[in-house]
């Protein structure tokens, strides 16, 4: 009986065969032998020591069984299916759309919003029933944010039904000058 050395790179062996039963990273079992792995995949955790496949991935990837590899997950996604990347759940203002999380709420006069809806517009404009944020007429000085209703007016206007016109009468003055000689 002759003594044969053990393959290097095997981590645990049998000792009545000698062959690999596991191999240190970056190899893999192949005919009770440590060879290289063949797949190099940065973004994988954890590999299975005879076949060298992906077991699980590092915390933000998936493993596409497309591509053999772990996969960055959607960032929009709040939560993910980690079997095939696809969002569950997403953060607020988006919404899923065939397993992606894309922006869901398109008004740029919006400043606070929930998943769906608009909940506070922006300075100037104001929350109108359907949900969109509508521009305030800019000769309002006050209104009112739920209905756009001008509730005061800058010097040369009037206030009229919840508009702001000019004053009859003085038309000649410039309502943007701040004070008249």
């Amino acid at each position: 009986m002759a003594c044969t050395a053990v393959n290097s790179q095997c981590k645990d062996y049998n000792i009545s065969t000698g062959e690999c039963t596991s191999c240190f990273t970056g190899y893999r079992i192949n005919i009770g032998q440590c060879i290289i792995a063949e797949i190099n995949d940065t973004n994988c955790k954890n590999r299975d020591s005879i076949t060298g496949k992906c077991i699980n991935c590092y915390s933000g990837f998936f493993f596409s069984q497309q591509y053999s590899k772990c996969i960055p997950l959607n960032p929009l996604c709040r939560g993910s299916n980690l079997t095939d990347g696809s969002c569950l759940t997403c953060y607020p203002g988006y919404a899923i759309i065939n397993g992606t999380c894309i922006l869901s709420f398109l008004d740029p006069n919006c400043r606070q919003f929930n998943s769906t809806n608009c909940l506070i517009c922006s300075l100037g404009f104001f929350l109108d029933t359907t949900g969109k944020c509508r521009q305030v007429s800019p000769l309002c000085k006050i209104f009112n944010t739920t209905t756009g209703f001008c509730l005061g007016c800058y010097p040369g206007y009037s206030l009229s039904k919840g508009n702001c016109l000019v004053n009859s009468g003085s038309i000649s003055v410039d309502p943007n000058c701040m004070s008249q000689i």
